[in-house]
């Protein structure tokens, strides 16, 4: 159903309860403001949302309840400053996700939660300076990720731990002046992640989509100079990062084992800290990988 450019301003609750066999609905280039809670909760079967070009400016958590099979969803171009937490909980087989040329200025830990199976977030042209570190720990099957022009400096060196690999990212325009440069000193885990194969670069346009055909290619602009030269040998703030499997046998000799990620500026020992682990073990054993590391250190436990 195509209602583009129809001057509408409002939805009632019952707008499309008449409409339940809809594939897609779009309502681009209107003047929605409000999205009552439960306006799609009759369509099943929808595969296709676009709100893009309206004036929306607050998404309730329940907005989206009954959009069982969405698989694409635009709310580009509005004026939306603000995602609650388990916002798209009930879209658990939507596959693209589109937040550009909005207001948002932060993307807090639980925002994606329920997004299983997304593999394109597009958050580009917003005003994003904070991005919670655990933001995208369940955004498991995500593939193309855009943040170019926001406030961003730099990214939580654990930001990408449980996204898919490779993972095709734009963090600058590069057919643009006015993006913010980054603070690439602070990016060498992603310049490290570049070298193995798990980055890559997308290629865009101004609408911000991402293309792996040739063209200028997303990578950071830097405070310090040109990315692909950029030394990351001499800094000190170059980060390690471990996931370890702790195998806990306690006085009863049952078995337990806890995951535990942690990261440590390099420095010749690294120390983990059993502080807070709920098992109260009498023998810990200790099985780890090691990730973003240029020469590998021993572990003591403490």
């Amino acid at each position: 159903m195509d209602l583009n450019s129809n001057q509408l301003s409002t939805l009632q609750i019952d707008s499309f309860i008449k409409v339940k066999d809809l594939n897609s609905l779009f309502l681009e280039n209107n003047n929605i403001i409000h999205l009552p809670e439960g306006v799609f909760s009759s369509m099943n079967k929808c595969s296709e949302l676009s709100l893009k070009s309206n004036q929306i400016s607050v998404i309730q958590t329940g907005l989206f309840k009954g959009l069982t099979q969405l698989h694409f969803l635009s709310l580009d171009q509005n004026e939306i400053s603000l995602l609650e937490g388990n916002t798209f909980m009930k879209l658990s087989h939507l596959l693209s996700l589109s937040l550009t040329h909005n207001q948002l200025t932060f993307i807090q830990n639980n925002t994606f939660t329920g997004l299983e199976n997304l593999s394109e977030l597009y958050l580009s042209f917003n005003y994003i300076s904070i991005i919670s570190p655990s933001a995208f720990v369940t955004l498991g099957s995500l593939n193309i990720l855009t943040l170019f022009s926001n406030k961003l400096t730099t990214l939580d060196f654990q930001m990408f731990t449980f996204v898919a690999r490779p993972l095709s990212l734009a963090l600058s325009d590069p057919t643009s002046d006015n993006d913010a440069p980054w603070d690439c000193q602070s990016l060498c885990w992603i310049k490290q992640e570049e070298a193995e194969g798990k980055i890559k670069w997308c290629s865009v346009s101004n609408h911000s989509a991402c293309y792996h055909s040739a063209g200028p290619l997303s990578k950071p602009k830097c405070m310090q100079g040109d990315w692909d030269q950029l030394n990351c040998s001499k800094t000190g703030e170059f980060r390690v990062s471990h996931r370890v499997s702790l195998f806990f046998i306690s006085v009863a000799n049952s078995f337990s084992e806890e995951n535990v990620i942690f990261s440590h500026v390099l420095q010749p020992k690294l120390q983990i800290s059993l502080h807070g682990i709920k098992s109260h073990p009498t023998k810990v054993f200790a099985k780890y990988s090691q990730q973003h590391f240029v020469n590998p250190y021993p572990l003591n436990f403490r």
